[in-house]
């Protein structure tokens, strides 16, 4: 009976010092931590990792700030029309094409992916072979006392001017016929 009882106080500490309680906050819910999970999904479905770039990462907290100043929750803000493209385009960023993922209310990383894999839009967005690079932003409030994540990822791919792409050709082709001159 005494070793039941020791038991029982072990399992009950254990279950209140160790186990992640429901009101914890989403604290492992970072940008580096999504980076690191997007990538790793990507890489198992045979795709290039992308790419924080820092306009991107500072157009994603614009939209993230917006969505919680304004208090709207979607990928339209309803009052100005403003979109994550629009907040892209005022980090001066240039960009081919441009994708939008958005999650809010999960506690952990793996529910964010495991939402975003569940959708089919936000699972083609991330699984895009078309982007190369990524800005993510966090920010976090207040839900019924509970501290919840908002997180807005943007992914992109960046402009190239047609003629930075055939500069790129000419000298890659004659650094290679240099580079056969040179060895011969």
């Amino acid at each position: 009976m005494f070793k039941a009882v020791q038991l029982l106080v072990i399992v009950l500490v254990m279950a209140f010092c160790c186990a992640t309680p429901i009101w914890a906050a989403p604290s492992d819910i970072t940008s580096d931590a999504l980076l690191y999970s997007v990538n790793t999904v990507r890489e198992q479905n045979g795709l290039p990792s992308l790419m924080m770039n820092e306009k991107l990462i500072v157009a994603a907290r614009l939209k993230a700030e917006d969505m919680k100043n304004n208090e709207y929750w979607a990928h339209i803000n309803p009052k100005t029309n403003d979109t994550g493209w629009t907040f892209i385009q005022r980090t001066g960023y240039h960009y081919t094409k441009a994708g939008e993922n958005l999650a809010k209310d999960y506690q952990s990383v793996n529910g964010v992916i495991q939402g975003w894999l569940n959708s089919p839009k936000h699972k083609n967005v991330m699984l895009s072979k078309t982007y190369t690079e990524t800005g993510i932003a966090v920010i976090y409030y207040q839900k019924d006392g509970i501290e919840q994540a908002l997180v807005v990822e943007l992914f992109a791919l960046p402009y190239q001017k047609p003629e930075s792409v055939v500069v790129n050709f000419i000298s890659l082709a004659f650094g290679k016929v240099l580079n056969n001159i040179i060895t011969l």
